[in-house]
């Protein structure tokens, strides 16, 4: 039976007619998709998540109207090319603008500096404060010693246009948060309840290492350097009280992407719109009702991974991935965000969603590999601290390839990831969570074959929960790891000739 058309739309029937006489297009019918009984309301939430910074001097630098400062800074930290001056020159031109007391001030710093740090034993907090007041007067200086553009055309463009990048893949925002977390976390001096904020794997504090002989605890850092050279790993630290902010603003049902692909009327598949829901309105306090942003706070340790990025240059080179660091050589992170493909790095991600659809490139394939080795750290910390693997998160740092995988939640936390650390450190594997990601069989998947087929990523190795994962499981692969296969979404039918592993264990060996 007919069904009565209660809404007609005159305009598009008008349009319509020709070509359904002429039989050039065919009616579909399109029904509202139903909903699993089972589903909760809030069925895919939607929101994002950041980092909470005490101080703005950097992220300031991200406003309106301070491109040009922007590209200074970064061009300054990816090593571009300037003009370098003199100390007589730079004391000339201070002493025109009557800093010259202050340069006598600086020198005798920047000396003071040079005695401490040849002598054994002076403490690291005199040593930062005497480093912090030098940082001081160079970037107070920075407008009267500034020759010339540090900056190229490529990077100039990429930073008065990312206006229009997806804010959690934009690389000049990652680079100024890593700037900022390195000044704020990485450095500190500072001690909350007797614990320095931060510690680095290979000097630890007495509360990220256990009891052990003088001779144990040197063969267990011993064994734990050789493991971070075998893994590519220039530094990994240990972060106390990283204060993250979550926020959802809504939800959707049936699919978690704006749309979803279904089978209807005699086999034509239609691509059909999924709703965002915002949440329901609520008193606002000031005679009106808006719609609510929920938001967590929380406060929990945190793991810092970095990358050698000769390992990670090298790794490109030998896949056919050559990145041209020009001469006198830039940093790869000034490189990685000249080439950002800001026209595939879309809210979704929807052509890394297609197989065979994107370039192979620097750029993806380095954030695939950090987020690959990210995955991987959550899953054996899962396994060894006893959270479940919806208990972590992560935030990467693509520029300076790095990355920080965390503890997830509002309860207090008591110390999981440094217990997990301690308990799991002897003299004979330096520490177990690092002997895991070096031995191969714990990157073998349960259905090998078909996941290697698939792009190397499945339910049975590497994924998460998609409320844990940046990108909802995308720019996955175990592949850039070891070698076998490549990702989906890459367009060349050639695989990888090696991984990032076998590639940081042959630089390791030569070393």
């Amino acid at each position: 039976m007919k069904r009565e058309i209660l809404q007609k739309d005159e305009f598009t029937l008008q349009r319509l007619t020709p070509y359904l006489v002429s039989k050039k297009v065919q009616m579909v019918e399109v029904n509202m998709e139903p909903v699993s009984y089972r589903a909760s309301a809030v069925f895919y939430p939607h929101g994002d998540r950041l980092i909470i910074f005490s101080k703005g001097d950097h992220l300031e630098l991200l406003q309106r109207g301070r491109e040009e400062d922007l590209i200074q800074f970064l061009g300054k930290q990816y090593n571009y090319p300037g003009k370098q001056l003199t100390d007589s020159e730079k004391e000339e031109k201070l002493r025109a603008v009557g800093l010259e007391a202050d340069w006598r001030t600086y020198c005798v710093s920047r000396e003071t500096l040079t005695l401490m740090e040849s002598m054994p034993d002076v403490p690291l907090a005199g040593i930062a404060e005497i480093r912090k007041i030098i940082e001081q007067y160079e970037e107070r200086w920075a407008p009267y010693l500034l020759e010339g553009d540090r900056a190229s055309p490529n990077l100039r463009q990429r930073v008065y246009e990312r206006s229009d990048y997806i804010r959690r893949y934009d690389p000049i925002r990652m680079a100024i948060e890593h700037k900022a977390l390195t000044e704020e976390k990485l450095l500190s001096t500072v001690f909350v309840g007797g614990k320095s904020v931060c510690v680095r794997v290979m000097a630890p504090d007495a509360h990220l290492m256990p009891t052990l002989a003088a001779v144990d605890k040197q063969a267990a850092l011993r064994e734990i350097g050789r493991r971070l050279d075998l893994l590519g790993i220039e530094d990994m630290r240990l972060i106390r009280n990283l204060e993250l902010c979550e926020y959802t603003f809504g939800y959707t049902r049936v699919s978690a992407l704006p749309l979803v692909e279904r089978e209807k009327t005699k086999g034509n598949k239609v691509e059909m719109p999924v709703r965002l829901n915002l949440f329901g309105r609520t008193d606002s306090g000031q005679g009106y009702a808006r719609h609510p942003i929920y938001c967590i706070k929380q406060e929990n340790e945190a793991f810092y991974v970095k990358l050698k990025e000769k390992a990670v240059v090298e790794w490109l080179r030998v896949n056919g991935i050559n990145v041209d660091l020009g001469t006198p050589p830039i940093s790869l992170g000034g490189k990685l965000i000249e080439d950002f493909p800001a026209s595939t790095f879309s809210r979704f991600l929807d052509d890394y969603r297609k197989e065979k659809s994107v370039t192979r490139a620097p750029y993806p394939y380095v954030y695939t590999l950090l987020h690959t080795i990210a995955h991987q750290l959550i899953g054996i910390m899962s396994e060894l601290s006893g959270l479940d693997l919806g208990s972590f998160g992560e935030h990467l740092f693509v520029p300076d390839t790095a990355f920080l995988v965390y503890r997830r939640g509002t309860t207090m936390d008591l110390g999981n990831l440094s217990s997990m650390w301690r308990n799991y450190t002897d003299p004979v594997y330096g520490n177990q969570v690092l002997e895991k990601m070096v031995r191969p069989e714990n990157l073998r998947c349960g259905s090998e074959t078909i996941c290697q087929m698939r792009g190397g990523a499945c339910p049975d190795c590497i994924l998460l929960p998609e409320t844990s994962c940046l990108t909802r499981n995308e720019l996955l692969s175990r592949s850039v790891l070891t070698g076998r296969g490549s990702p989906s979404w890459d367009d060349q039918i050639t695989p990888l000739s090696e991984g990032f592993y076998e590639v940081s264990r042959r630089l390791a060996t030569a070393s």
